[in-house]
């Protein structure tokens, strides 16, 4: 309960810093200028995504009990590259949607900028500040 409350929190949290900000480019000239439609759609299947987990969390509760016994394997077999996705045959479809979107937004990676989070990018330590 401890665990489901304080992840529906940060979901909530995360879903309205996104929000602001998706508001703040449209809003704003000058990161509109810079802001390629590829941003606008990793922003907004980001906030879905979120919108998909707080949805998964309101609607289907106690999610640390039974996640263990169906999105766990699911993980596993991945992780140990033996994909079994009969797994998540029997999950409810906005669990399904949910999984999907995770795995279309990490397709979508390397095409955006969130593409950063997996790099380190050093010379920004060692540039003039802006």
């Amino acid at each position: 309960m401890i665990v489901e409350s304080v992840s529906l929190g940060a979901g909530l949290l995360a879903f309205i810093g996104l929000l602001i900000l998706f508001i703040r480019r449209i809003s704003d000239d000058k990161i509109q200028v810079v802001t390629t439609r590829m941003d606008w759609i990793v922003i907004l299947l980001v906030i879905v995504q979120i919108f998909f987990g707080i949805s998964v969390a309101v609607m289907h509760r106690w999610g640390v009990l039974w996640s263990v016994q169906t999105t766990t394997p699911y993980f596993w077999s991945i992780l140990t590259f033996n994909p079994n996705g009969a797994i998540m045959f029997d999950m409810p479809l906005l669990v399904k949607l949910h999984v999907f979107l995770a795995w279309f937004i990490i397709f979508l990676t390397p095409f955006s900028r969130l593409i950063h989070v997996l790099t380190l990018p050093l010379e920004y330590y060692i540039r003039v500040p802006q």
